[in-house]
């Protein structure tokens, strides 16, 4: 749908590519008519607000596959069905309106195609057409017909430049190919695994593979001969004598020599060099203004007072951004927002733990998915296996609902759990979005197998509540406010997925974690709340006592883990002064920077490719890949206090209620 503008029929609106294909994803629609339907109509059940697009996009995909497979067998028939498609879908409305040579080619197209009528009345012609037949009939009338322009005044569409990276000349077929770009820096380029490692070496790894390295030059080699082959008339190739950034003389691709008898070589100055020449006319406007700009920074002036930038509102403000950001101030390009643009302190809008805690990890992150919204589309068709995070919500589902039964009275029950276990992953199946159907089958044998392990290690323990909110609108229950050192407080909302009575009377408040969770298992005595990473546990425990329990009770907080991969069953610690002071002035810290609209990227220290911070962020592709020098540049500037000042949090001596790991529930102090 996306590669031409469509409608949804004679008449009708334009088809909104974008916003149906976010629909379809979350809808988890992978193959097969039958999923539409059934899939869209249980996404808006889900979800209310997107029952229009669903229910429009459902209709669209049943209409297009009837009329798509109600195809006649005559050629006559083939062809008038081809041509009503085409002019039933396609769009010459679409805004911008379609130049005059496209409409013109729109008709000759569907005149070209009504041609095959003819074949009828051949007697060697086959009556009945399957589609392949009919489709090659097609593409073999469309490539000896061409388009005859003789109709509009300024000529027709088929001269020009087509301009596209190498691998993009596969197959196809030009007058004169233009090899631009030909330095062994930038083909093959440069590698990030051995440096020893021969590019001529062709041995085969343990798994039959090519080593990495080799991999990538053998797919360059082939890239440069698809595009040299592309030439029909002339192939030229361009190799850069100088690199603009550093003006160090440039060395030919190795590429060249093998190549030479294919094509001339010519050495040329890169694109910022030929604009700084005097030489040669502009081509473009927009070459024109880089010319000037370059004649203008060459005599000494600055370029922010040139007459292009003073005209040009977007390259002024993209020049101060660059300034900005090489600079060794915290400014709006880097992520200062300004005081109170966004806040943690409104009574009006409780916050999450997740929420700060996303902040204490990465302000930037902070900034990009908890108040921009931004969040990578998942393409269902795309996924191998199961995301974690819908594995997690999956258990979350299942414990839920099996805990709120034994709320209700219901003992015990190793198959009750894991009957209610498989009507939600049968649920999940038809969601599809658990990935490859071979690697689901592992994923619920192993999810299955962890909810065996929970239900032993339940013991007799008594539950209080099953998915206890607080500060929830629809519920009515209060939130749990936190008083700061400086008079204001900070309402929290939240949900703790369990409230248990323990054997001596104390509250007993579980977090369950799936997964690995490596985080945790590396937190020590010296901050159970990793500078503000991990703040679920206290918060979880407060709000337990809030619901259930007065001052004076103990009351332990623990991370449940509930997966085979975990290190520990229970992570767990105890309420109490400390933990709560220690609590407040870290919230208060993470408040300070939110409220003050300080959101720097902070990547961490360098790992293989990417930061420490970013090894599993989304925007990791979005962030600039000279994050490290930024941040490094700009620490310390008074702008970035509050973050310095959260970066600075020290628990000080081993808390008494440190978090600790134990095979079983139970007072933390003292335990192994």
């Amino acid at each position: 749908m996306a590669s031409c503008p469509l409608r949804t029929g004679p008449g009708g609106r334009p088809v909104p590519v974008s916003r149906w294909n976010a629909v379809s994803a979350a809808a988890g629609v992978v193959r097969g008519l039958g999923q539409w339907r059934q899939r869209l109509e249980r996404y808006a059940e889900r979800e209310p607000v997107e029952r229009d697009d669903a229910t429009a996009l459902a209709d669209f995909v049943e209409d297009l596959a009837a009329r798509a497979g109600a195809a006649p067998m005559g050629w006559a028939g083939r062809a008038e069905w081809a041509v009503d498609l085409l002019e039933r879908f396609l769009d010459p409305e679409s805004v911008p309106p379609w130049p005059a040579e496209q409409r013109l080619a729109l008709s000759q197209v569907a005149g070209v195609v009504r041609g095959l009528s003819e074949l009828d009345a051949v007697p060697a012609a086959s009556p009945v057409v399957d589609l392949g037949r009919f489709r090659a009939a097609v593409r073999a009338e469309l490539e000896r017909h061409h388009l005859d322009t003789t109709e509009l005044p300024g000529g027709g569409v088929g001269d020009g430049v087509f301009v596209a990276p190498f691998d993009r000349a596969r197959g196809m077929r030009f007058h004169t190919t233009v090899l631009v770009g030909l330095a062994d820096s930038l083909v093959p380029g440069r590698g990030t695994d051995d440096a020893l490692l021969p590019d001529e070496l062709r041995v085969m790894d343990a798994s039959g593979a090519l080593p990495v390295r080799a991999r990538r030059h053998e797919r360059a080699r082939l890239d440069v001969e698809a595009a040299l082959a592309a030439g029909t008339e002339r192939r030229i190739v361009l190799s850069p004598a100088v690199d603009a950034r550093t003006g160090r003389e440039q060395v030919p691709s190795r590429f060249l020599a093998a190549l030479a008898g294919s094509a001339p070589l010519r050495r040329v100055d890169s694109f910022a060099g030929s604009l700084s020449s005097a030489g040669g006319p502009a081509l473009s406007a927009g070459e024109l203004t880089l010319r000037a700009l370059g004649t203008w920074v060459s005599s000494g002036a600055d370029v922010a007072t040139s007459p292009p930038v003073l005209l040009d509102g977007a390259l002024r403000t993209g020049i101060e951004a660059v300034r900005a950001r090489a600079g060794r101030s915290f400014t709006r390009f880097d992520g200062l927002t300004g005081l109170g643009m966004v806040t943690p302190f409104d009574p009006a809008n409780p916050v999450s733990a997740t929420r700060l805690e996303t902040y204490a990890e990465c302000p930037r992150k902070f900034l990009f998915e908890r108040v921009l919204g931004i969040h990578e589309r998942v393409l269902p068709e795309d996924l191998w296996r199961i995301e974690a995070r819908n594995r997690g919500s999956l258990v979350h589902a299942v414990l839920e609902r099996y805990v709120a039964e034994r709320i209700a009275g219901a003992p015990r029950s190793l198959e009750r759990l894991l009957e209610i276990a498989d009507e939600h992953l049968d649920e999940a199946a038809a969601g599809g979005l658990v990935g490859k159907a071979l690697l689901w089958r592992i994923d619920r044998a192993a999810i299955a197998r962890d909810l065996r392990t929970f239900h032993a290690e339940e013991g007799d323990s008594i539950p209080l509540a099953v998915e206890l909110s607080f500060g929830d609108d629809e519920s009515g229950t209060a939130p749990v406010a936190v008083e700061l050192a400086d008079g204001r407080a900070v309402r929290f909302r939240g949900r703790a997925d369990r409230v248990d009575r323990g054997l001596g009377g104390e509250l007993v408040v579980s977090d369950y974690k799936t997964g690995r969770q490596t985080g945790i298992a590396k937190l020590g005595s010296a901050d159970p709340l990793d500078g503000g990473r991990r703040l679920q546990l206290p918060l979880y425990a407060l709000a337990a006592r809030q619901a259930f329990g007065g001052d004076g009770e103990p009351v332990l907080a623990r991370y449940w883990m509930v997966s085979a991969e975990r290190s520990a069953t229970y992570f767990q610690l105890e309420l109490d002064d400390r933990l709560e002071r220690h609590f407040a002035d870290v919230v208060g810290r993470i408040a300070r920077g939110i409220d003050q609209g300080c959101f720097p990227a902070i990547p961490g220290a360098a790992r293989d490719t990417t930061f420490e911070n970013c090894m599993y962020c989304d925007f990791d592709r979005v962030c600039p890949a000279t994050r490290d020098r930024q941040w490094g540049a700009k620490r310390g500037a008074p702008a970035l206090a509050p973050v310095d000042d959260l970066l600075a949090v020290e628990a000080g001596e081993p808390l008494s209620a440190s978090l600790v790991r134990t095979a079983r529930p139970g007072r933390p102090r003292g335990a192994a």
